[in-house]
């Protein structure tokens, strides 16, 4: 909306507005949030036993063939 349609609305309708904006910017806030945490995940490296302080476990250990 621009200023001058603003301007004409009742005090009622502007407070509409507001919370209108106020609950779309919690859900973009949350969205936003959502996002950096993906782009965390998917930025840092694999987990493996030379990057993780977890030892492998039995079934990724390669055993010789017999």
């Amino acid at each position: 909306m621009i200023r001058q349609q603003l301007q004409q609305l009742s005090k009622s309708e502007l407070i509409a507005v507001i919370l209108q904006q106020q609950a779309l910017i919690e859900q973009l806030q949350a969205r936003v949030a959502e996002l950096e945490e993906q782009i965390k995940r998917l930025t840092q490296p694999p987990k493996d036993c030379s990057n993780s302080s977890v030892p492998p476990g039995p079934a990724r250990q390669e055993y010789p063939s017999t």
